[in-house]
């Protein structure tokens, strides 16, 4: 059973952790955005699962907040050069990265830094130019949400 919020002439406090999770919500809204726009034109070549554990663990760096716009930009590179199978050392460095911090454990900003250690090796701007998509494309893929619907909870909803 729902129950009417009480309408409040005057504002209240705003969660502590209202704006990170706002940005956050607006990443991820510009991620998939440009993930649906771009993937018709992507060439996808059959995903094996190292390339998939590969793509799936750079993709998770998209959920830090302190990720740039030009890292955002870098992962999303890494992750249409791997689900095209351009470099294949790509894949297996990213995994033995990820196998490595399972034995030593390191901060998500240390690992962010080795994984971006990583893709600079590699030209991944390359990518950009090889049929990713026309002009047209990639300013719809770089849509800012015009609204957005927040709701913050002091602790956590009761189930």
């Amino acid at each position: 059973v729902l129950t009417p919020v009480p309408h409040h002439t005057d504002g209240i406090p705003l969660h502590a952790d209202h704006h990170a999770q706002v940005n956050t919500a607006t990443a991820a809204f510009r991620e998939a955005v440009i993930t649906d726009t771009l993937a018709p034109l992507a060439v996808e070549v059959k995903q094996g699962p190292n390339e998939k554990r590969a793509r799936d663990f750079v993709d998770g760096f998209l959920a830090f907040d302190f990720i740039s716009d030009e890292e955002r930009r870098l992962i999303r590179l890494a992750k249409l050069a791997l689900s095209r199978a351009r470099y294949a050392s790509l894949q297996r460095e990213i995994n033995k990265l990820q196998r490595d911090t399972k034995k030593v454990k390191v901060t998500p900003a240390v690992l962010a830094d080795k994984l971006f250690d990583i893709l600079r090796e590699y030209k991944l701007e390359d990518m950009e130019n090889q049929g990713v998509g026309t002009a047209e494309d990639l300013r719809r893929a770089e849509t800012e949400p015009e609204i957005i619907i927040t709701e913050s909870f002091d602790h956590p909803p009761r189930a």
